[in-house]
């Protein structure tokens, strides 16, 4: 019957996209035309804009250009008539989940977490919460990653809500009813007493969860709700925790006192979040899943180091099933992707498949149907920023600004999945002898010689050493870039090669990620506050060793961080401003207003700068055809490989 429902709902989707303009993309930027050039707006502005509702009406009265974040199906009505509004859609390259906490109890308990996700309702999400727009998933790797995913495989889902088997699981494993009080405890030693788990010596104590939900979205809300409505009904005292974003996140994620949260992850072309999420020992798993199983560890360290493709599909999907038996996590849905904007003054908007319209490429290459260059492109923020600092932070709507700011060595073509050359302009890989560590990788990249900073400072092979030096020195909890490389040599000031000890499938988009950071700030004590040595110093230490030694050269760097005070949590608790916010992105910071807005205006010597390149020109009084529904996922020129979302 579920499956009948959400067969309808999608039916009667598809004619609504059909019939209704709405749904019109005319005003998206097509395969054939796209290019890489940036910076056709003057200014790009995120507005801080909490709840969908407010966000919806801000669209509608035109404050807004965009909505910066996925549009919850329920405000569709509210579009519906609106001449100046479209909306697109396209799959998400990514999904909703239940974490749990594996450290905690009961959910340090794996048929704990079994029961759950057979209690859970995942049709009841997908049809009421979702209206049809999402597919129920049991694996973490999204179906959109096509051969690496296992979720075609499985015989047996978690689809449906079966408590039952929810309460048979649960009983074996010891939470049984001993006090007759409608709700269970925990017996492990079957001897009809429950256990004292509030340790004031009394026994008997119901077993509790709580289950985190962002108060800023509906979505998560409901979601959490659910995941406890379920729990409830298996005879667990269940609660759905709901508050604000940030505060949850630091329970769960940093103080580690929360037993599960319900949010969304986006992710990338490659399935390594298997290795990073929850391999023993990676920062994601040891802050969020603090879930450990040696079996898993070595399937996907084998995954890490698998040369080609057959094998890394191997190994990415024994890993799923061992997680499928586990749950330290419980996949809910992959939704589509609705993105809501106006189509009165703005045109080539990118509805980047897996991101949908708010992405990188749509702040940066969205132009005025004038077809002249200028403007203000306004995007909704739905959150605060939790901090600017690129090395702190893995949140979307941090990295929504950011990722205008900042680069890293590539990019990536937002419809063919292609890298694109963008800091490299080339770059080669090879596997070489190591004597330590046997076969290693060896990558270099050849760099465009016409980048700056927003400064005006040239863009070197010592910048981009000093940036893998720098995530390594305060091992930069989300950055993963750095994660196995061993030496970053300097060839001359545009070539640089990187030696790295896993020379896997996967490795080289790692680290071609490596988001770059200029010495005249990042180097530089008196930002921190600090004195002891200046950025020409430091570039002096990267000349003198970084083409021979990187051992004395990181020897050398971390005495003299260390000797001035520049310590690695000092450096990640800095919170930049308008002056130290500089980058070699297309657009730069020109004037801060925390938890009003951040604006950004265009950096016109960027080496992709539109201006440098063309007048402006008229767009052409046809519309192009509707853009398809197999664009494919972008990963941004810079940001974590992961970012989380409340939903």
């Amino acid at each position: 019957m579920q499956r009948k429902v959400i067969v309808l709902l999608i039916g009667l989707i598809l004619v609504l996209f059909v019939l209704s303009p709405i749904f019109s993309q005319k005003t998206m930027a097509q395969e054939d035309e796209w290019n890489k050039y940036v910076g056709y707006a003057d200014e790009i502005v995120f507005k801080v804009i909490t709840g969908m509702d407010e966000q919806i009406l801000a669209l509608r009265k035109g404050e807004i250009d965009l909505i910066g974040d996925m549009v919850d199906p329920e405000f569709l009505p509210q579009l519906l008539g609106e001449p100046s509004v479209q909306v697109a859609y396209t799959d998400r390259l990514g999904f909703g989940h239940v974490s749990f906490n594996c450290q905690l109890f009961p959910v340090n308990i794996s048929a704990f977490r079994k029961a759950t996700a057979l209690a859970l309702d995942k049709w009841k999400v997908v049809n009421e919460i979702w209206s049809g727009f999402a597919i129920p998933i049991d694996s973490p790797v999204p179906s959109l990653l096509g051969e690496y995913s296992i979720e075609k495989e499985i015989t047996k889902h978690y689809y449906d809500k079966d408590i039952e088997a929810a309460k048979q699981v649960l009983e074996g494993a010891g939470f049984v009813d001993t006090d007759s009080d409608g709700w269970r405890e925990w017996d492990p030693d079957g001897d009809g007493i429950g256990a004292d788990l509030n340790g004031d010596g009394v026994p008997n104590d119901d077993v509790v969860v709580r289950i985190g939900g962002a108060a800023e979205s509906t979505i998560a809300t409901r979601c959490a709700q659910v995941v406890a409505e379920c729990l409830r009904e298996a005879g667990i005292k269940a609660e759905a925790d709901v508050r604000d974003w940030n505060s949850l996140m630091a329970e769960f994620m940093f103080q580690g006192k929360l037993e599960a949260m319900f949010f969304g992850w986006s992710l990338t072309r490659d399935p390594d979040h298997l290795y990073d999420f929850w391999r023993s020992g990676q920062l994601y798993n040891e802050i969020i899943y603090r879930y450990h199983n040696p079996e898993y560890d070595e399937t996907v360290d084998d995954m890490m180091v698998a040369t080609t493709k057959e094998e890394a599909i191997e190994y990415a999907k024994k890993a799923q099933w061992i997680l499928y038996e586990d749950q330290p996590i419980i996949p809910i849905y992959q939704n589509t992707l609705l993105s809501a904007f106006r189509i009165d003054k703005w045109t080539d908007l990118v509805n980047a498949k897996g991101d949908g319209v708010p992405n990188f490429w749509t702040w940066t290459q969205a132009r005025l149907k004038t077809g002249e260059f200028g403007g203000t492109f306004r995007v909704s923020l739905p959150e605060p920023p939790d901090t600017l600092n690129p090395l702190s932070t893995d949140s979307a709507y941090s990295w929504m600004v950011l990722g205008c700011i900042y680069e890293s060595l590539i990019a990536v073509h937002p419809y063919t999945w292609e890298d694109l050359p963008w800091i490299a302009k080339s770059w080669s890989i090879e596997t070489v002898d190591d004597v330590e560590y046997g076969k290693v990788m060896k990558i270099t990249f050849n760099l465009i010689d016409n980048a700056t900073w927003h400064d005006g400072t040239p863009v070197t092979a010592d910048d981009i050493i000093f940036s893998f030096w720098l995530v390594m020195y305060t091992q930069a909890p989300f950055i993963v870039a750095d994660d196995h490389v061993i030496n970053v040599t300097k060839v001359n000031d545009y070539t640089v090669t990187v030696y790295d000890f896993k020379p896997g499938f996967f490795e080289f988009h790692r680290v071609a990620g490596m988001i770059l950071l200029p010495m005249q700030v990042w180097a530089n004590p008196t930002v921190f506050g600090k004195t002891g040595f200046s950025p020409s110093d430091v570039k002096s230490v990267i000349d003198q060793y970084a083409s021979a030694d990187w051992k004395a050269m990181n020897e050398t760097l971390t005495e003299m961080f260390q000797d001035a005070g520049l310590t690695p949590d000092l450096i990640l608790g800095y919170e930049p401003d308008e002056s130290t916010l500089i980058g070699s992105g297309p657009y730069k910071m020109k004037e801060i207003r925390v938890g009003e807005y951040y604006d950004l205006t265009v950096y016109e010597d960027h080496p992709y700068c539109i201006r440098k390149v063309v007048k402006p020109t008229a767009p052409p009084t046809t519309p192009p055809p509707t853009v398809p529904l197999s664009l494919i996922h972008i990963s941004e020129p810079t940001r974590p490989l992961y970012i989380s979302y409340a939903v």
